[in-house]
């Protein structure tokens, strides 16, 4: 029992996992498919921290496939078990900023405000003023799309504040060209064109920063090509002279054999004509004999 229970607790976390997978290679309909499978076995196993993660998951999945309703529903399920048995703040106040995002892209502003402006207090707590600055910027522009102006700017101060303080150059544009937007709508001209005149400056700064980097990315490509280039080159040098070497020395072997055959040649006549000087010298031998026997038996 024990053994079945641990295999399929480890089963339904390998199914999280293989969702977050999916998940981070944008294959959605694999995601939604693995996520849907974890939360029925995480279910089944009373396992709130999986089913949790599987909703997300499959809120992560909905809003990858720019469906918002389906992923607002898995979003505030997942919150929900956050709420009601869970201990995990910063995962739950993540889930409000997400459904507070898709609020507001549903137009469903005063929702998304009561959500964010929670989210907002939790960062205060914790005094996260990265956190801080960005929830700071999106309700800002919130209340500005509501024509609350004074909130806004309530909201667009913190910011401002926050991101000369993080250095935040993305955040100090953003709040600027909002805060032009508010003092344009509340008839301050003066400051709307301050606030315009600092978001111009620092959008040719970020522009310049992002040309930079780009410019330095070109650069080390082309630099990466050129030692890849080099790189052939050297192959190309060494497969070449491997290949010299090689010829050469198949060329020294076939010398050798040729000098080898030829000396086996010279070898070879030496000795024949040595047979044959010593075969005419035991014929004269044998012919001198022949006549003096034949002499002797004329006289």
């Amino acid at each position: 029992m024990a053994s079945g229970l641990n295999n399929k607790l480890l089963r339904a976390a390998l199914i999280t996992d293989i969702t977050d997978l999916f998940i981070q290679q944008k294959d959605w309909e694999k995601a939604l498919r693995y996520a849907g499978e974890g939360i029925e076995l995480s279910e089944s196993m009373n396992l709130s921290h999986l089913t949790a993660q599987n909703y997300k998951n499959r809120g992560t999945a909905f809003e990858g496939q720019q469906n918002r309703p389906e992923a607002l529903q898995a979003y505030r399920t997942a919150l929900d078990l956050h709420i009601n048995k869970l201990a995990a703040p910063t995962e739950e106040n993540m889930l409000k900023i997400r459904i507070g995002k898709l609020l507001e892209a549903e137009a469903d502003y005063t929702s998304a405000k009561k959500l964010l402006e929670e989210a907002l207090q939790e960062r205060l707590q914790w005094q996260d003023k990265l956190g801080m600055m960005e929830l700071s910027i999106n309700l800002g522009d919130l209340y500005l799309m509501e024509n609350q102006y004074r909130k806004a700017l309530n909201h667009l101060t913190r910011a401002e504040e926050l991101s000369q303080e993080l250095k935040s150059q993305n955040g100090m544009a953003k709040t600027y060209a909002l805060k032009s937007q508010t003092y344009a709508k509340l008839g301050n001209f003066k400051s709307a064109y301050k606030y315009h005149t600092l978001f111009k400056q620092m959008d040719d700064s970020l522009f310049n920063a992002e040309q930079t980097v780009i410019v330095q990315g070109l650069e080390e490509k082309y630099q990466a090509g050129q030692r890849e280039n080099r790189n052939l080159e050297l192959k190309a040098e060494v497969s070449e002279n491997q290949r010299l070497l090689e010829q050469n020395k198949r060329d020294i072997l076939e010398k050798n054999a040729q000098i080898y055959f030829l000396i086996g040649s010279v070898g070879l006549l030496i000795l024949l004509f040595i047979v044959f000087r010593y075969g005419n010298r035991k014929r004269r031998e044998l012919l001198q004999a022949q006549l003096e026997t034949s002499e002797k038996e004329r006289e």
